[in-house]
């Protein structure tokens, strides 16, 4: 298991709020994206409470790997979920907000966090999704790699698309071809096909 690094600032999760909003939306899961620079050993204990208050209400909390913050990479958001220990917090996973953390996103990033993952956000970036980020299959994020690897696995049943970059109505039609092109792809290739 990864350990944080000491210079990256810690997830702070805005999740009483977006708890709350998913509750009455009737969502069965609430975002909680990492948020100001706090220190550690209070964003988990920030977090467990909010975990409870999620087993309480019957949600998942998913905490997104973002640039810049403890929960940047997939080991270092798979450290931080492991030590709020509880089974109501599970991971949003942006392999394009993993680029530039020092770990590849697939491989290495999906491997060390898949167990937690419960949704797949899709963009890509050519430099780190701060950056510039682009249409999928323009930017270095392996998704056909992601795809493969998350079908195989039976990660998740459904990906969310999440074009940032302009004009986002063409893009985000461009994103959506690319994607089930690859998707068509894996199925072609079957289950546990691997490469």
């Amino acid at each position: 298991m990864a350990s944080p690094r000491s210079s990256a600032k810690p997830c702070r999760a805005r999740s009483i709020w977006r708890w709350s909003l998913a509750r009455r939306s009737s969502s069965s899961s609430a975002s909680c994206e990492a948020g100001k620079p706090d220190e550690h050993a209070r964003a988990v204990d920030a977090m467990r409470r909010a975990a409870d208050l999620a087993s309480a209400a019957g949600v998942v909390l998913a905490v997104e790997n973002e640039p810049g913050y403890i929960c940047d990479s997939g080991s270092n958001t798979a450290a931080f979920i492991d030590a709020v220990a509880s089974p109501f917090l599970k991971a949003n996973w942006d392999p394009a907000n993993a680029v530039g953390t020092g770990e590849r996103p697939w491989p290495e990033g999906y491997e060390a966090l898949k167990r937690h993952i419960v949704n797949i956000h899709a963009k890509d970036t050519a430099e780190g999704s701060l950056v510039r980020c682009v249409p999928i299959g323009e930017g270095v994020v392996d998704w056909r790699g992601q795809l493969r690897a998350a079908n195989d696995d039976g990660i998740v049943e459904h990906i969310s698309i999440e074009t940032h970059c302009l004009p986002l109505l063409e893009n985000s039609k461009k994103n959506l071809e690319v994607l089930r092109g690859y998707l068509r792809g894996v199925m072609e290739l079957g289950v546990g096909s691997g490469e």
